[in-house]
């Protein structure tokens, strides 16, 4: 019979089909995660939960203090688009539906419920939005630029990974490359369309990137202080 506990902290429990055993972490967005193979039950991920509560415990700062600084922004800056909108915040306890309007190509209205967590996924949502339509069109642009063929594009929201290429040449990308500048997000773009050539990180694949960003190896270090870039509200 499942049974489900009863814990003093956000969790989340997701299936991967990467996953080879049970992984535990405590993320700054979404508290503690439960990352379990499919074939393993919902039960016996709670299981592993449980018996790795003090070790939750010992780093539960980690989440607790980022949601106590959890604020709304002011504006909205997207450094690829060159643009910057100013937010403002029209919100009634009473209302029960989100929506984001654009009075100007400055200008940003939240108007929902008085809500924080509720309010941050409208903004996430919003700027999602902008990103799928920017990399849809870049990541064209470069496929042509460069003569790599692609199948399809397809985004998630990652914590570790940028990008993925499968066999079949359908390119990943991370939705929050957004707030980096376009030399970053050329660089990870092509270094997934030099993966349709490539399925590895050998010599010829490095060598088909720096054809195309020959100071990749800059944009690489970048990308190591990525959480200074990428909001926390996002």
């Amino acid at each position: 019979m499942f049974t489900e506990p009863t814990f003093s902290f956000p969790y989340q429990i997701s299936n991967s089909k990467r996953a080879k055993r049970l992984n535990l972490k405590v993320s700054a967005n979404k508290g503690v995660q439960v990352t379990k193979p499919p074939h393993i039950s919902q039960q016996k991920a709670l299981d592993f939960l449980q018996q790795h509560i003090s070790w939750v415990e010992k780093n539960a700062h980690i989440w607790q203090l980022a949601h106590r600084q959890l604020e709304l922004p002011d504006n909205i800056h997207l450094p690829v688009l060159n643009q910057t909108w100013q937010i403002s915040y029209e919100t009634n306890v009473l209302s029960k539906r989100a929506r984001m309007i654009e009075p100007t190509e400055t200008q940003l209205i939240y108007c929902g419920p008085e809500d924080i967590d509720k309010t941050c996924r409208k903004l996430q949502q919003w700027v999602e939005k902008k990103a799928h339509v920017y990399f849809i069109e870049r990541l064209n642009f470069l496929s042509e630029h460069t003569a790599l063929d692609f199948n399809k594009l397809s985004f998630r929201k990652q914590n570790t990974r940028w990008g993925s290429c499968s066999h079949e040449k359908n390119i990943s990308i991370n939705v929050k490359l957004i707030f980096f500048s376009r030399d970053i997000i050329d660089y990870i773009l092509v270094h997934e369309l030099a993966h349709t050539q490539h399925l590895n990180h050998g010599k010829h694949f490095w060598n088909l990137v720096a054809k195309h960003i020959p100071d990749y190896k800059e944009h690489i270090n970048t990308l190591r202080g990525a959480d200074a870039f990428i909001p926390k509200w996002f």
